[in-house]
């Protein structure tokens, strides 16, 4: 799914969420791990022009590959 950083940040990371539970015992200390867009080296931008840095470039998760274009 394309999405803002500030969008992102609202959804909840697989990886992070699989990771603190493995590594904490349990998944309660991973309930509100987000996605930390563009400070994980999975996330990835759209690579066609966008605007400044205003908040509005939209990238996606690299984990579950390229979203597919809508038509």
């Amino acid at each position: 799914m394309l999405t803002t950083e500030n969008e992102a940040a609202k959804i909840g990371c697989p990886l992070l969420t699989l990771a603190f539970g493995l590594f904490q015992g349990g998944f309660r200390v991973a309930d509100g791990v987000c996605c930390q867009g563009s400070g994980c080296m999975m996330w990835r931008w759209l690579a066609e022009p966008s605007p400044p840095d205003d908040g509005d470039r939209k990238g996606f998760c690299g984990l579950a590959g390229r979203p597919m274009e809508r038509r």
